[in-house]
This record gives C-alpha cells, structure tokens and sequence, in this order.
C-alpha cells in the first residue's frame, strides 16, 4: 500500500471544486427521479427534507426510493449523506462505497466518503478519496 501524504491545500481546493461543480449541477439538493404514493417526486421531497434537517424522514424516503431501485445513483449518495448527518459514519461508507462500485466517477461520492473517514480517523483513506475527487 503506498503512502498517501494528505495535503490539507489540495483538500481545500477539492472542497472548492466540489461546491462549484455541486452548485453548477443541481446536486445540493439531491433530488430527482422516482415517485411517491402521494404522487410527488420522492427524491425531491428527500431532498427538501435533507435541507429541513429532517434526516430521519430523509433516510427512511431514501431506503424506499432503493427498494424500488437499488440502484439509483441520487438515492445512493443521499443516503450516504444523510447517513453521515446522522453520525453514522461506517454505513455512510458503506453506502458511498456501494453507489462508487457501480459508478467509479462519482465525484460527490468520493467527496463525502473521504468525510465519513475523516470523521473515523482514517485519515490516509480520507485524502486518498479526496484526492481522486479533486483529479
């Protein structure tokens, strides 16, 4: 295993970057796609109660939204966000690594997941998933 030397100038910059490319697509809210029994549009209504800090409703809308579509790349990285809201750091990475096999280019994936390690300590893991972000 390499030595990966964490660089807080580059994590700043990849911090930048990030917000740009977040604000510029839409993501901050991380909604889109998928249906409701009330007949809104589920990832949106996750999203909006994301940004009410309402993260429970978030993750339960969430799971539903990826027993429907385990697959959905929006639903993935709003469950690992949220998930990383609630303090649970382990499942963030765990999800943010799921959604990441099934899209190498997520670039908000390797984002967050390099904040769930941080929060863990993992520190060289952390900078390696900052690092691929920013590149």
């Amino acid at each position: 295993m390499a030595f990966v030397r964490f660089r807080p100038a580059a994590a700043c910059a990849a911090v930048l970057v990030l917000l740009a490319v977040l604000s510029a697509s839409g993501c901050g809210r991380l909604g889109g796609g998928g249906t409701t029994a009330v007949g809104g549009d589920a990832l949106t209504q996750a999203g909006q109660f994301y940004v009410d800090k309402r993260y429970q409703e978030a993750l339960l809308l969430y799971d539903k939204i990826l027993a429907d579509n385990p697959k959905s790349p929006k639903a993935l990285l709003g469950r690992g966000v949220v998930l990383y809201k609630l303090g649970r750091y382990e499942d963030s990475i765990r999800t943010l690594t799921r959604l990441l096999s099934l899209d190498k280019t997520n670039v908000a994936a390797y984002y967050n997941r390099g904040l769930a390690k941080a929060r863990l300590e993992k520190y060289r893991e952390a900078a390696a998933d900052f690092e691929i972000a920013v590149a």
